[in-house]
């Protein structure tokens, strides 16, 4: 069969995906108002089944091989992105409509909507180079032309530079610090410990083989300074080269 589910005996993915019926119901406090008739579920396997994320990648593992010729799709889970690279602006403009109409063709073929409100067009160019002037359109609905895009966590723009999300991970390291100061008065300094790596440093280290380079780590290292600062109750201007040995934070 397919990969990950050999060890799966056929009957049972068959009573799986066969025989399931679905309905609508609107409920207040706890309370059933309004219910509709039960019916045949045709297509799709119940949302937030552990085995249905992965019946969804088998059922769309040949997008990616349509594409590979002329683009690299990068696929994770029902989010979609296709990177077109080309030196040419004929060229460039022309793989861009093919890509669209071939991804649309294959949602149609697959009974599969694409979500237009969610679709957007971000081109790459460095400082030197400016954007094309292109436009792209899925059943009448232009796609909107957008500087940056939120991508697995990630606020990306359109040179790389990493500023917007610098700024958005500064507010979330800011709360964490509003956090650890409130918690610091009613918890022991070990339980502090333990709140900073939940809220601060699993956020500090998502992603940093990518942005850790870049001028924006001297601002996010003064966020963590601060909270080192926070959970040992030193002033603002004492070192935390000692610190961070004495907690064993890496920084």
């Amino acid at each position: 069969m397919f990969y990950g589910l050999t060890n799966i005996p056929n009957k049972l993915i068959k009573s799986y995906l066969e025989g399931r019926y679905q309905r609508v119901e609107i409920t207040k406090n706890m309370n059933i108002k309004v219910n509709s008739s039960r019916e045949l579920v045709k297509h799709g396997v119940p949302q937030g089944s552990v085995l249905g994320r992965l019946l969804f990648v088998v059922y769309i593992n040949d997008l990616a091989l349509m594409l590979r010729n002329y683009a690299t799709p990068v696929l994770f889970a029902d989010d979609t992105s296709v990177i077109i690279l080309s030196p040419n602006k004929t060229e460039f403009k022309e793989m861009l409509c093919q890509v669209v109409k071939d991804i649309v063709k294959w949602c149609n073929v697959n009974l599969l909507k694409l979500n237009t409100g969610k679709t957007q067009l971000m081109q790459f160019f460095t400082k030197q180079k400016q954007n094309i002037d292109i436009q792209g359109s899925i059943s009448e609905s232009i796609i909107p032309d957008t500087t940056s895009i939120i991508f697995l966590g990630f606020l990306i723009d359109n040179k790389i530079r990493w500023k917007a999300y610098s700024y958005e991970l500064a507010k979330k390291l800011n709360k964490a610090c509003y956090a650890i100061r409130i918690f610091k008065s009613s918890v022991s300094s070990k339980s502090l410990t333990w709140i900073y790596h939940s809220y601060f440093h699993s956020v500090l280290r998502y992603g940093i083989l990518f942005w850790g380079n870049s001028p924006i780590c001297r601002d996010i290292f003064r966020i963590q300074k601060r909270a080192i600062r926070i959970i040992t109750s030193k002033g603002l201007r004492e070192s935390c080269r000692e610190l961070f040995k004495e907690l064993k934070i890496l920084t």
